[in-house]
């Protein structure tokens, strides 16, 4: 079908280059300060200004010709083949999916490698139907962002919707998203409480979400010393290495590295570093570099992360299914959640281990340690020469195989199928430990030799608290008796202190930091010894967690403070009423102060307003009337004239400015004084008469 549409299809490829300014990313400073700026006749200035220019700057927005003008279409309602594009750009996506299926993309089309590099990132699905032209709403937008950006809540604690009144109208599908990015303020609603899900959204509007989400673009190999003192940072170049700076959000590795390299030396990312590009080249972590979260969501290709020297890894989750991903390098959590995944320890050391996602296997390299692993699903395989301490597979990790020698291993009752070293069957609810050659288990006969296992002695963890303030951003710490207990943590919060406690998603590090989520609740941890430690025990909860409060200042165009309010996070400040300007009309506030986020100054607007000075010229010649704006230096009309009088000014002087209130003016006359003279041609003379 796509053969039989070639002709046509081609004959508009060549009409829509025309019409469409197409993707030109630079790959050098050198060539990008070649390329001249595109200036665009319908650029607006306002709100969403600084966004568009960001855009064209950074390759996201590139405009249309018509009629000879470069134009930008910012009111534009945005397409689904638009959206794809931008996003698409923004990561420096290379990778085209396979779109021969697909029916309603034509061939040679302008956007169709857009959408196969859509796919192909998976932040769209592929069928085979993809609606390129179709408006997209701004729940399909946030969506997309959502999946692009790696922002998905994991559990059922949704409540940052419940701010919204048409929260209900929200796809099923893509209520996890959302409510990720409303917690992280990617997504603020309307002032009347709504989300407005099904609206549309046009060109600026995006420009200016995607200008929200990410705030710098590095798209030139080299050294770089400083990034943005505030939000995201994304890099699409290999070969960029980040040296000696503070990262204020998140840190993106986008698709447009490909299989290359990217270094952080003695880089601080205070949020998240996501991983979706770069091969076994290395995400090279080392110096003084220390970094909380790791999200590894790479699709296309092997990706090894290598933590090196004295950098500080606390959490490495690996989100979507690689080829295969290499840890190097200490690492105080792993978490594999993707299905169908190898991820090998490669001289790594790694306290705790998870594994959520099926058909997962993990290879424990010689040389490498990892103190404890928890299995919950099915077909895990753990093998290596490397060192294992302890295993639990708990009920839903059925069929999981552990290779590793001298590894304890622990099966939850409603496990099946599991198997130790040597295909040893382990039944749920029973422990056993593999020889120190991984080919049987302690009480099964060795391969060879007369191996004797030695029983380590285990000590029980006797007691666990919880230190920290319980507000919202806070960071929570557990304190272990002995203190040189080790254990495996899950953190749990409850609306009542007694109460039936739930497990808080990816929260299994002995530190956590409160978030919204957790407003209104508490919070314990419950602990489970591992390697030579034993017990499980739960610490009392937490006082009633606070939620963060934020400042909003409401100002006037004078910079006088109106109103100062103290605004729980994710709430909506209200905004002073009655107010005035003389010569101005009020035009509402600089900002929107709904589901507040952060600190924030709101400013009022105000639009000058015109008047109009009248003139009646009391039967004199007419005088044009004077509109101005308020404030405006006046210049007086030419006086009126009048047959048989003197203009005497009027009754209301002319102000040198425009005031602010309309006036009318009248002309004043005095009577003209005229002479009569008498010529009596010799007579007697006759004496003039004036009046």
């Amino acid at each position: 079908m796509r053969n039989f549409k070639s002709l046509v299809t081609r004959v508009l490829a060549v009409i829509l280059s025309v019409l469409i300014i197409l993707p030109s990313v630079p790959a050098t400073a050198a060539e990008s300060a070649k390329k001249p700026v595109l200036t665009f006749a319908d650029m607006p200035n306002n709100w969403a200004t600084e966004a568009l220019e960001n855009a064209v700057k950074n390759g996201l927005i590139n405009g249309y010709v018509e009629n000879g003008k470069n134009l930008i279409k910012p009111n534009g309602v945005l397409r689904r083949n638009e959206m794809l594009t931008i996003v698409t750009r923004a990561f420096g996506a290379q990778v085209i999916a396979d779109l021969s299926a697909v029916s309603d993309i034509p061939e040679g089309i302008w956007y169709e490698d857009s959408i196969g590099k859509a796919v192909q990132m998976g932040i769209t699905d592929l069928q085979t139907k993809m609606s390129p032209t179709k408006t997209v709403t701004r729940e399909e937008v946030f969506f997309v962002l959502a999946r692009a950006f790696k922002l998905k809540t994991t559990d059922n604690y949704l409540d940052a919707l419940d701010w919204f009144t048409d929260k209900s109208s929200i796809s099923p599908n893509m209520r996890n998203e959302l409510n990720e990015m409303v917690k992280t303020g990617y997504l603020q609603g309307y002032p009347d409480g709504t989300l407005r899900p099904k609206a549309s959204i046009t060109r600026a509007e995006f420009a200016t979400i995607m200008n929200r989400l990410v705030q710098e673009y590095i798209y030139t190999p080299g050294e770089v010393e400083e990034v943005t003192d505030k939000g995201n940072v994304l890099i699409r170049a290999e070969g960029v290495t980040l040296k000696d700076l503070t990262v204020k959000g998140d840190l993106i590795i986008a698709d447009g590295v490909g299989d290359g390299e990217v270094t952080l030396d003695g880089v601080r990312i205070e949020g998240r570093l996501v991983v979706r590009g770069g091969g076994v080249n290395s995400i090279i972590i080392k110096g003084s570099s220390s970094i909380d979260r790791i999200i590894v969501s790479r699709v296309d290709s092997e990706v090894r992360i290598s933590v090196e020297g004295g950098a500080e890894v606390e959490y490495i989750y690996v989100d979507d299914g690689s080829d295969d991903v290499i840890v190097t390098g200490t690492v105080k959590t792993l978490e594999v959640v993707a299905d169908d995944i190898k991820v090998v320890a490669n001289e790594a050391k790694i306290e705790n281990g998870i594994i959520t996602g099926e058909n997962a296997s993990l290879v424990v390299s010689k040389d490498s340690e990892v103190k404890t692993l928890n299995i919950s699903a099915d077909n895990v395989k753990v093998t290596g020469e490397g060192t294992l301490t302890e295993v639990k597979v708990e009920e839903k990790g059925s069929n999981a195989v552990i290779e590793t020698a001298n590894t304890k291993i622990e099966v939850e009752k409603g496990a099946e199928g599991v198997k130790g070293g040597g295909g040893i069957a382990i039944s749920g609810g029973s422990t056993s430990t593999n020889n120190n050659t991984g080919t049987g288990t302690t009480g099964q006969p060795p391969v060879s030799g007369g191996f004797i296992p030695v029983m380590p002695s285990y000590t029980p963890i006797s007691s666990v608290s919880v230190s920290g303030t319980a507000t919202v951003g806070q960071t929570l710490s557990t304190v272990l008796s002995p203190a040189s207990a080790v254990a495996a943590y899950q953190w749990q919060r409850s609306p009542s202190s007694d109460g039936t406690y739930a497990d808080i998603q990816n929260a299994t590090s002995g530190t956590y930091t409160l978030t919204a989520s957790d407003a209104d609740y508490y919070i314990r941890v419950r602990v489970t010894g591992t390697g030579l430690y034993t017990g499980t025990l739960n610490s009392n909860p937490s006082s009633l967690v606070k939620q963060k409060t934020y400042t909003v200042t409401f100002k006037d165009w004078d910079g006088k403070t109106l109103d100062t309010q103290i605004v729980e996070q994710g709430k909506n400040a209200s905004a002073p009423s009655a107010l005035s300007r003389p010569g101005y009309t009020f035009d509402g506030w600089d900002k929107a102060y709904a589901n507040i986020s952060s600190d924030i100054t709101v400013i009022a607007k105000y639009s000058i307003n015109s008047y109009t000075i009248t003139f009646d010229s009391d039967g004199g010649s007419s005088v044009s009337s004077i509109i101005q704006d308020y404030g405006t230096e006046i210049t007086p009309p030419i006086a009126p004239v009048k047959e048989g009088y003197v203009f005497a000014g009027w009754d209301i002087s002319i102000p040198t400015t425009m005031p602010a209130n309309d006036m009318s003016l009248k002309a004043l006359w005095t009577a003209g004084q005229y002479t009569i003279t008498f010529n009596s041609n010799g007579g007697t003379p006759v004496q003039s008469i004036t009046k």
